[in-house]
This record gives C-alpha cells, sequence and structure tokens, in this order.
C-alpha cells in the first residue's frame, strides 16, 4: 500500500502524468482558425489520410476528395498571409518538397459556423489550372496595389495636397491685399482755381 502511495505522488511520476495528459488535451483540440484549418487540411493530404482530411472540407467537397497525383512524402508546411471576409477566407500556402517550393492559396468558407477547405477549388489551385491561377495572381496584384497606395501614395498625396493647399491659400491673401490696396479710394489734391479768382 505504501509503495502504490508513493509512486502516485512521486514528483517524477505526477510529471510525466500531466504532460501526458496534456498532449492527449492538445491533440485532442479541433482546429478553429483558418490557417490552422488550413495546416491540418493539408497535413492530413501529405499523409494520404483522406478520412482525416474530410473532416477539414465542405460537406459537398467530402465525397469527392480524392488523393494528390504528386508525392508529398516528407513535404514542409507553412503558412504565410491571410485574408478573412466572411464567410470566405484565403490563406497562402507553402509546400517544400523534392528541392522544391510551391505557393499557391488554400480557400475557405464557413460552414455550419466552422471553418471548411474549399477542397475542389483549393486543388484545381495546387494542381496549377490557369485560369484560376490567373485570377489568384491578380487578386494578389491588386491586394498589393490596394496597400502601396493606402501606405505610400495616397498619404504623399495628401501632403502635397495639403503643401499646395496652404501654398494657395497665402497667394489668396496676398492677392485680396493687394486688391484692396487698388481698390482703395486715392486721396484728391484740390481743383486749381479759374484765373479770374486767383487772388493777385
Amino acid at each position: 500500500m505504501k509503495t502504490d502511495l508513493y509512486r502516485v505522488t512521486n514528483p517524477a511520476f505526477l510529471a510525466g502524468f500531466f504532460l501526458l495528459l496534456a498532449s492527449l488535451v492538445s491533440g485532442c483540440q479541433t482546429p478553429t482558425q483558418p490557417e490552422q484549418v488550413t495546416a491540418a487540411f493539408w497535413q492530413a493530404m501529405i499523409k494520404h489520410d483522406l478520412n482525416r482530411a474530410k473532416h477539414f472540407v465542405r460537406q459537398a467537397d467530402s465525397n469527392t476528395l480524392t488523393p494528390l497525383e504528386q508525392d508529398l512524402s516528407g513535404a514542409q508546411l507553412s503558412t504565410g498571409k491571410i485574408i478573412i471576409e466572411k464567410p470566405h477566407a484565403r490563406v497562402e500556402t507553402i509546400l517544400q518538397y523534392n528541392g522544391q517550393k510551391k505557393m499557391f492559396t488554400t480557400y475557405l468558407v464557413l460552414e455550419n459556423h466552422a471553418w471548411k477547405v474549399d477542397a475542389n477549388r483549393t486543388l484545381r489551385n495546387f494542381s496549377g489550372d490557369v485560369f484560376e491561377n490567373l485570377l489568384n495572381n491578380l487578386s494578389i496584384m491588386g491586394e498589393q496595389l490596394n496597400q502601396q497606395l493606402e501606405k505610400e501614395i495616397i498619404p504623399q498625396f495628401q501632403h502635397e495636397a495639403e503643401s499646395l493647399g496652404q501654398q494657395l491659400q497665402k497667394q489668396l491673401e496676398q492677392f485680396n491685399q493687394n486688391l484692396k490696396k487698388f481698390l482703395q479710394p486715392k486721396p484728391t489734391e484740390p481743383a486749381p482755381l479759374p484765373p479770374d479768382q486767383r487772388r493777385i
């Protein structure tokens, strides 16, 4: 009895027990954010675990999901820029495998209050659908242009406009002053008397 009690109260035993419990709890947590769902989906696809991957896709794509043609064994996955425009989201996805780096977009939608991968559109984009890639590139270029406008061009334009406005204000004030001077009546000299009225 003492031996069992000692094992239960042993600090090393307790530390190991709580570490195991924490790992089990963290392993059971469900991905909720777009980037987490994206990572979980692609990790399952890399491992050819379609049953797990189906948990993270839209209901419409669940029955049509098929393994990838490419061998992604040992691929390293990372995510980049995330754009959320509810009920849609886009996650920049990077896969490094076989000495190459592939960047593409994972598309997600809100379905029953949970983010799900639009597998049909995402896998078309991953496979290199020309039209899809063109639209994606145009979208990225538009977003980059908007960001550049907001960060650089618009503030510079506002600064130039303010400076120009101040200069115009000064010139307008100077013009008003000159106009007032010009319109002020000039003092008139008394008219000379006719010759016959002059004093001799």
